[in-house]
């Protein structure tokens, strides 16, 4: 071992200490904030102090939940499955449109053309009434008016079979439309998806560019060790420079209160379950 092999381990290992502090303090932020001094899943009053912190033992809350007997109230399915896990999916636009027939603006009915076939082929999808709340109801979320305006375009009738491409552009727009949603309730500061890609990519280019480099230095084996280390740290900077998008004080609230449903939905007995059941309870709850 040379001088340069010295000098080019030392670099080396200077390069992937820095990547691992900068992937350490990142980790930090990329935790989900939390009310402090109250129970989870409850929000201040207006009149309270809001102390906001970090979650800690992990990047969103691991701890105790308190059974909740319905789910956050005044919220759609759609931004309530988008603030679980981050992602706006297909799901959550399905789960949209099956509360949309909950709430009695369209009907969908199974459809069977073929008397002999074991299940059901396709799906009719009716309009009901307008894209507009009666007095008292909920009022429809800007992506709700918009989804049952492009699902009827046509007419009052269409069948999911007939939906094809033009809608798949309906239904993309629609999840960029809960993405927007949640960052207006407040959920999220940004796009819960935005984690930087292109940086992590220009991040691990350069480890490796820089790993070349190291190794045709010294054209030796600790030289090229220098380059792995170089390279190694190219990756971990990469992933530091893309942590994921933390839910807000707020959003951690509605998402421990979601966790709550959950958990009465999992736990409950057979006999409460048929008792709302007969209320139409779980009815409105499948979307």
């Amino acid at each position: 071992m040379n001088n340069l092999d010295i000098g080019l381990l030392a670099l080396a290992v200077m390069a992937l200490l820095v990547a691992w502090g900068i992937h350490a303090v990142t980790r930090q932020f990329g935790r989900d904030k939390i009310f402090a001094k109250i129970t989870p899943g409850q929000v201040p009053l207006p009149n309270q102090p809001r102390e906001i912190t970090r979650v800690k033992g992990g990047r969103e809350y691991s701890g105790d939940i308190a059974v909740a007997f319905s789910p956050p109230r005044g919220l759609t399915p759609g931004l309530v499955g988008t603030i679980v896990d981050g992602k706006a999916e297909m799901r959550d636009v399905t789960a949209t449109i099956v509360d949309l027939a909950v709430r009695r603006y369209l009907k969908i009915t199974a459809i069977d053309d073929d008397p002999t076939a074991k299940t059901k082929k396709d799906w009719l999808i009716t309009k009901l009434r307008p894209a507009v709340a009666p007095l008292g109801e909920q009022p429809l979320q800007r992506f709700e008016v918009r989804l049952l305006e492009e699902l009827f375009l046509h007419g009052d009738q269409v069948r999911m079979s007939q939906l094809g491409s033009v809608f798949a552009e309906t239904m993309r727009r629609t999840q960029n439309d809960l993405y927007n949603g949640v960052q207006e309730l407040g959920w999220y500061e940004r796009h819960p998806q935005d984690r930087g890609g292109c940086l992590r990519v220009v991040a691990i280019i350069g480890g490796l560019v820089g790993g070349v480099l190291f190794f045709f230095a010294g054209m030796s084996v600790w030289s090229g060790v220098a380059g792995l280390l170089v390279a190694g740290a190219g990756y971990v900077l990469g992933r530091a420079l893309t942590h994921r998008t933390p839910r807000t004080a707020l959003g951690t609230a509605v998402h421990v209160q979601t966790l709550g449903f959950k958990k009465y939905l999992e736990t409950a007995e057979a006999d409460q379950i048929k008792f709302e059941e007969a209320a139409e309870v779980f009815s409105r709850y499948l979307p």
